[in-house]
């Protein structure tokens, strides 16, 4: 795995994604070891974070810190994927 492709929100609108948290920082975790922090735009946009490819069996991803909804105090994400296929391309 190399690539996890994440949306930071309540994607639904605009007016949804605004009244509810949505991550800025969170630390991604393996079982391989990798620990990486990355820093997420303010965006309804689904945003690709690339890691050290390997072979794992489970990704953790911790959130550090959030953009404050108008609304309340949840923290919503609307996509979290990873792209297990790059391996059969190489």
């Amino acid at each position: 795995m190399r690539t996890i492709r994440i949306t930071p929100g309540y994607a639904k609108s605009d007016e949804t994604f605004r009244n509810n948290g949505r991550i800025k920082k969170a630390l991604i975790e393996t079982d391989r070891g990798v620990k990486q922090a990355v820093t997420l735009r303010d965006a309804r946009e689904s945003q690709k974070i690339v890691i050290r490819k390997a072979k794992v069996t489970w990704v953790r991803l911790t959130i550090l810190e959030v953009y404050p909804g108008a609304r309340g105090s949840d923290t919503c994400v609307s996509e979290l994927l990873t792209d297990l296929e790059e391996f059969g391309n190489e």
